[in-house]
Order: structure tokens, then sequence, then C-alpha cells
């Protein structure tokens, strides 16, 4: 496999069980299922024994701290099989709610990167799973004061907005960043959620007006921008190179590990979290498995996998997208926008793989669209590199900006122009 100088991401299911029951999760199989010592062995030998000295380890659930010793032992037998020229990473995706005094200190020790998914206020929250607010709380005020320098520079906190939690996006924002966190990513529902309506279009536009006032006054007032949507770190960010492929897993060495060893080009796509429920879901099936984490081959399949992923519509032809209000061939956005493929998927009744939500369009049109008002951040690569790649950004922001006067927008999605393709 030719890694091109990327990390080997590799993500482990460590288990199914969850100690939430959250309203819009994407996982629909249910059964309480853990993964055993060998496969997790054979995972991390699989890690190290690929191309290049990096390697990131990715612990997913289900809630993967409920499988808290299996952490600890993977991150053990890596430490003693590590080259001494090899650098791991490691990763955990949690809902935090079982992050304790001794969790946090083994989190910090490793140096763990937190992702860690809290809608913000109670209300938002409430909508999600109810009575988790009070516990989520009281952990981001015990997690930065046992470990201060840490909590800010690896906790991310991931808010997931759903149609009813729109009218509390900017009271969240503006909590979270009371709370001190210093990197915030707002990702829109994947799932099929009701609500979406003009009026909530609306007051998606209004809730990123006022994300974008307290963002500028927490930048006069700090000098920082946790919002990755302006800090040009978040996976909205741009401007990225045109392209037709739909979302990272096409370009990236990244794999997941299911909880029987089973891997899978993305951990959406796992059969253990997964029904596969469409027909558009169905036939990604045979693309997205790769086999078992201890065959010979895995190697070669996985070498083998982007060129047979992008194969399938649902993954790419991001030109032929569209949602009710715009073909994304001809949005401003184009080279910006991520749109995950299992939300197509999702979508109840749709069998078209070009067809976006509408709610996930308007979703990252807005976020983009207000983007437009933040001062441009210059990126690490820019840092590197110096000002040329800092040029075209300010370059593709004055467009961007051109564009909106031009159509008189304000930062919104405009109207549905109807439930099919938007007119010629």
């Amino acid at each position: 496999m030719d890694t091109h100088g990327r990390a080997s991401r590799l993500s482990l299911i460590l288990t199914t069980r969850c100690n939430m029951h959250c309203s819009y999760c994407y996982q629909q199989v249910r059964e309480p299922l853990s993964m055993e010592w060998s496969v997790a062995e054979a995972a991390v030998n699989l890690a190290l024994s690929a191309p290049g000295n990096r390697t990131e380890l990715t612990f997913y659930g289900g809630e993967p701290l409920l499988e808290l010793d299996l952490m600890r032992r993977v991150v053990e037998y890596a430490e003693a099989g590590r080259r001494p020229d090899d650098r791991i990473k490691y990763w955990v995706v949690t809902n935090g709610t079982l992050i304790t005094d001794e969790v946090s200190d083994f989190l910090a020790e490793q140096e763990f990167k937190v992702l860690l998914s809290f809608d913000g206020v109670r209300s938002s929250q409430d909508l999600r799973c109810e009575g988790t607010f009070d516990a989520l709380d009281r952990v981001l005020d015990s997690f930065r004061e046992r470990h201060p320098d840490y909590f800010r520079r690896a906790v991310e906190i991931s808010v997931t907005v759903s149609p009813p939690a729109v009218r509390f996006l900017a009271d969240s924002v503006d909590y979270l960043l009371g709370k001190g966190v210093q990197e915030i990513d707002l990702t829109p529902v994947m799932t099929p959620y009701p609500g979406w309506d003009e009026n909530c279009r609306r007051e998606l536009e209004a809730q990123f007006e006022r994300v974008l006032q307290s963002s500028l006054e927490h930048l006069e007032k700090t000098g920082e921008v946790p919002l990755l949507l302006y800090a040009g770190k978040g996976h909205l960010s741009g401007p990225r190179v045109t392209t037709r492929a739909m979302c990272e897993i096409v370009e990236s060495n990244s794999w997941a590990v299911d909880i029987d060893g089973r891997v899978s080009g993305c951990t959406l796509f796992a059969p253990s979290i997964q029904k596969f429920g469409s027909d558009l879901l169905r036939e990604c099936r045979p693309v997205l498995s790769l086999g078992h984490v201890t065959d010979p081959d895995l190697l070669e399949k996985c070498e083998a996998f982007p060129d047979a992923v992008v194969r399938l519509p649902i993954f790419s032809e991001k030109e032929k997208k569209y949602s009710s209000y715009r073909r994304c061939a001809d949005c401003r956005f184009f080279a910006a926008c991520v749109t995950c493929p299992a939300s197509i998927g999702f979508a109840e009744g749709n069998t078209d793989p070009h067809r976006v939500p509408d709610y996930y369009c308007a979703f990252n049109y807005t976020s983009l669209a207000s983007r437009d008002g933040f001062p441009v951040q210059p990126t690490d690569l820019e840092i590197i590199r110096g000002d040329r790649h800092r040029e075209l950004r300010l370059k593709w922001k004055a467009i961007g900006e051109e564009a909106r006067r031009s159509a008189g927008e304000r930062t919104g999605a405009g109207g549905p122009s109807g439930s099919g393709r938007p007119s010629e």
C-alpha cells in the first residue's frame, strides 16, 4: 500500500453497547456485543504492519468507555509493539458521560484526542437524550480543572444539530465557549429527523448570525477561534481541490475493524451496527466490506479500495448531487462542502444516489455562508509554507462575498423549489 506519507488510521469498534439512547442515532443494530482480545490484538498488528511510521488508533462504539479495560490493554500492547521511530496517536469518540477522574487521568497520560459528543445547553441535549446534561456539564468542569492544558489542546466537542435543536444553536455555542472548550465542531444530523420547514430555515439563518457575532466577540476578547468552522481546521473548511469524491474515505488510508474482526471502509457501514435498510446502502455493502482483520491479503484489498468505492455513485459524482435548493455543481461552496454519503442512503424512501437531504444542504450552505463574515484564519499549512495559500483563501473569500452581494443574499439557503431536482 502506498501511503504517500499519510498516517494509517484504524477505528476499533470495541462494543455495540451504549449507556445512552440518542434520538438521532444512526446505529440501527442494538445487540449487546463486544470485541474479543484476539480481534483487538490482530487489529493493532495490522496497523503497526502498514507502511509508514505514523499510526492513528480510534476507539469507537457504541460507547467505547464501557470497554475501558480493553482500551487500556490495546494501548499497552501497541506501545510495547511499536518500533523506535513509530508514532502512535490515540483517539476516542465518546458521549462523555462515563469520564471519571480515573478515565480523564488515563486519557491525559496517553495524550488521547477526545471527540466528545455533546449538543450544548440543556434544552438541546434533552432533545438528544433527556437527563444527561448535568452529568456532561460536570464532566467538562472536572476535566478542565484536573487537566487544564490537556483539556484545551485535546478535547473537541461535537455538536450534532437536529431541526428541532436549531433554535438552541447559538446558546449552545455560547455555553461551550463559556466552558473554555477550544475546539467545537457543528454538524447536521445525518439520519431522517422531522421538523424541517421554511420557518426552521429562517431560524437557522438567524442562529448562525448570532454564532458569527459571538465568535467575533470571542476572537476580539481572547484571540481564540474555537469554532472549527471559522478556524480553518474543521471538515467543512476550505477551499479544497474540486473533486468528484463526496468524502475523505475515497482518498484516505482509514479503516474500521468491527467487533468480530470484519474490516470496513467506514465505521458507519460496519455490519454490527448497520442494517443496510435501503437499496442505496445495500449496494455499498460488498464494496465497503474488505474481509477479516486476519486475512493475509487484507492490505492489498485496502490498497484497491479507493478505486472500487469511487465507482459507487453515492460516494462520488459530486457534481451531479442536488437538493431542492440547488445543484451542488452550481453552488459557490461546491469545493468546500462535505456531505456524508450515508445521509443520502438513510433518507427515507430515497432511491436516487445524487439526492442530498434538504436539511443537510441548508445547514452546510448556511454555515459556510456565515464564514464569509469571519476573518480568514491561517491554517498550519499556511504558517509552514508562507503566504501563498493564505492569498488563495482570501481570494476565495472575496469571490464568495461578491457572489453574495450580487445575489442579494443574506446567509441563508434560499427557499426550496420542490421535492425533486431544481428546475433548469
